[in-house]
């Protein structure tokens, strides 16, 4: 019985791994992606038009604070255009994981008529210049709920040539009278292969543990010993 003490403790020493990284989940390599520093520390930004951006507490996926832009903001009708980006080292033929959450919300400035908010990235060589095309997905209108955005993997691939990889959160509007247009962003991540979830963790133990207990049950039933 010695063997199932042994797996015991290592069952036990998974379970106590699992409660410990748990929030470390996901690997983020963006600095400050939740903006939980109150400001936009990692970040840098433009501005084109009468359009804006803060951190805001008003509203956020995970505490406390959140991202708004905000597209033309009254008087004659103009073209906005905000964002911001956040570049991160990049590998050649490393695929990466990108995803941010995105909100507008219909009864406050809601992206429509023409605006897009969006996230996006981009491959960038030795000298900042642009390399194929970016990756983008776009929020048309007002969803009123926090919603997960992720590039798609098969996209994500870093090309030839690259230093660094951008990820960008921006804001465009057409010309347009009325209120201004407005999303917030969240929790943006960018990583390499995600660390498995500890769930999958867990049960990858289970499953190591019970072909354990199953193959000492085939040795007993030719004879061998525990």
């Amino acid at each position: 019985m010695k063997w199932f003490f042994v797996w015991i403790i290592w069952i036990s020493m998974i379970i106590v791994f699992l409660i410990v990284i748990s929030p470390l989940a996901f690997a983020n390599i963006l600095t400050n992606p939740g903006f939980d520093t109150g400001d936009l520390t990692g970040w840098n930004s433009w501005n084109i038009g009468d359009s804006g951006f803060e951190v805001t507490t008003s509203q956020s996926q995970s505490p406390s604070y959140s991202l708004k832009e905000w597209a033309w903001s009254g008087g004659a009708p103009a073209e906005g255009d905000v964002g911001l980006w956040q570049d991160f080292a990049a590998i050649e033929n490393f695929t990466y994981y990108v995803s941010a959450y995105l909100k507008s919300l219909t009864d406050s400035e809601p992206v429509r008529d023409g605006a897009n908010a969006y996230l996006k990235l981009e491959w960038r060589d030795s000298v900042g210049e642009l390399i194929g095309d970016p990756i983008q997905m776009d929020l048309y209108g007002p969803n009123d709920m926090w919603e997960l955005f992720e590039l798609p993997e098969g996209e994500t691939t870093a090309p030839s040539g690259v230093v660094t990889g951008r990820v960008v959160l921006g804001l465009w509007s057409p010309e347009l009278s009325g209120d201004s247009r407005s999303v917030y962003f969240d929790d943006v991540g960018a990583d390499t292969e995600p660390i498995p979830e500890p769930a999958s963790l867990l049960m990858l133990g289970l499953g190591l543990l019970g072909l354990r207990v199953f193959g000492k049950k085939l040795n007993l039933r030719k004879g061998g010993e525990l």
